[in-house]
């Protein structure tokens, strides 16, 4: 009778340990799921974060082009006035 008593104690401590290991091994899984959640979101995140660093580089350098342009354009002018003056002094008396 000692020997079933004290599988019955053995049963016992086994089954409380496996429930508990069970609650433990969900609570783990909820915290796995919802690392892989966040992580999933910064990455998101970043992702969206080089894309638009990238869209603003583009467009500095379209602004930077735009501006070269606009540069070359003046000096056109200042030379185009230059020599509109010279050809407006020749018929001044």
């Amino acid at each position: 009778m000692d020997v079933g008593n004290k599988y019955s104690e053995d049963s016992y401590y086994v089954d409380n340990l496996m429930t508990d290991f069970s609650a433990t091994t969900e609570e783990l899984l909820s915290s796995i799921h919802s690392m892989t959640e966040v992580i999933s979101e910064v990455a998101t995140v970043s992702n969206d974060g080089a894309r638009e660093t990238s869209e603003n580089a583009e467009s500095a350098m379209n602004i930077r082009a735009q501006s070269n342009e606009i540069a070359e354009l003046i000096n056109k002018s200042k030379e185009s006035t230059i020599n509109l003056e010279k050809e407006v002094k020749k018929f001044s008396i």
